[in-house]
């Protein structure tokens, strides 16, 4: 009977350690998913920031002196040939 009561006593502490064990890991593995989907938004807009600063570059910086220089040249034209 005393052994009975010792492996009992032993289970119930096996799982309370358990348990604890499952709630520790489950917090981690929140921390993790909540890493992993930051890490993928953040992805997802530094590829959009890589693949747009260009055109907006292109249209906001460049564009406008190469229309200017278009209408000088269209302008010059007919007086160099």
């Amino acid at each position: 009977m005393d052994s009975n009561h010792q492996d009992h006593d032993t289970i119930e502490k096996l799982m309370v350690e358990n348990q604890r064990l499952l709630a520790e890991n489950n917090l981690i593995l929140k921390k993790l998913q909540r890493g992993a989907t930051w890490g993928f938004w953040f992805r997802i807009v530094w590829i959009a920031v890589l693949l747009g600063l260009p055109f907006v570059t292109y249209f906001y910086f460049v564009a406008p002196y190469t229309d200017n220089l278009e209408s000088i040249i269209r302008y010059l034209a007919p007086l160099v040939i």
